[in-house]
């Protein structure tokens, strides 16, 4: 049987089972039908694998912690991210593209499924071992990924729940570098030709680039007055060369990674 034939009979049986047992909570993320097919060579941590030919892809729409490698110390939860994606992923696995092809460091970014059409994305993140940061509206995706980490916030299980990963207010003095929870208000919005700054009522100015506008509908922008969020990205300490602006700066790509709290 060849892989195109494993795949179709993957795809029958694996959705006889998905319908069964995966929880109803989590039952609409729904593999598209133009997935493309792939084999799976290894899983590198949480949110990344590699496929047999060597290419890597970095899970669209999610963000789970770090392992330890060379001085980086691990984070809370990496392994158990990363053994969780191990457990769900067989050799088969289907790719959903999305708008950009690839991340900054040359991986393929996709939304994966196993072979029962299952999200890697939605069961990491509704387990609390992952955080939803957006998906491209082709994909179709973003609804249901942003349900299973509201109920995973809600029930504070995983990350919800680890110190490390608490939401920290914007304007602490503990903030630091890399992926971080922050929670806080907007004090105003200005405008620039590159790009659109977020100001908070604390020492973190967000950015959204004009070339990613698209994904930020009018709505969104009226919902930030007066509204507490927990903010979810990469934060980058300009201390020493952040001039008359704030020290700490936060890149935007996704609506998702703002979530409101009232």
């Amino acid at each position: 049987m060849n892989l195109t034939d494993q795949i179709k009979k993957a795809s029958l049986v694996g959705a006889f089972f998905y319908a069964i047992f995966i929880p109803v909570a989590l039952a609409e993320c729904v593999m598209p039908s133009n997935a493309d097919a792939s084999r799976l060579h290894g899983v590198t941590d949480g949110d990344t694998i590699k496929l047999t030919g060597g290419t890597k892809v970095r899970l669209l729409g999610i963000n789970t912690p770090e392992l330890g490698r060379g001085a980086r110390k691990e984070q809370p939860l990496a392994r158990e991210s990363t053994k969780a994606l191990q457990a769900l992923l067989t050799d088969v696995i289907f790719l959903v593209d999305g708008d950009k092809p690839q991340d900054r460091y040359g991986r393929r970014l996709s939304h994966v499924f196993n072979e029962s059409g299952r999200s890697a994305e939605e069961q990491l993140i509704a387990q609390g071992l992952g955080f939803f940061i957006g998906s491209d509206r082709q994909t179709g995706m973003a609804d249901c990924l942003r349900e299973a980490e509201n109920q995973a916030r809600k029930a504070k299980l995983g990350l919800w729940r680890e110190p490390y990963w608490l939401p920290m207010d914007v304007a602490s003095d503990a903030l630091r570098a890399g992926f971080v929870v922050l929670k806080g208000r907007i004090d105003r919005v200005e405008h620039t030709r590159a790009a659109v700054w977020i100001e908070t009522r604390g020492n973190v100015v967000l950015r959204v680039d004009r070339s990613e506008l698209q994904r930020f509908p009018d709505s969104w922008w009226k919902s930030l007055s007066d509204r507490e969020f927990i903010i979810k990205g990469w934060l980058v300490d300009r201390k020493g060369r952040q001039g008359p602006h704030k020290r700490w700066l936060m890149r935007l790509m996704y609506p998702d990674m703002m979530v409101p709290l009232d």
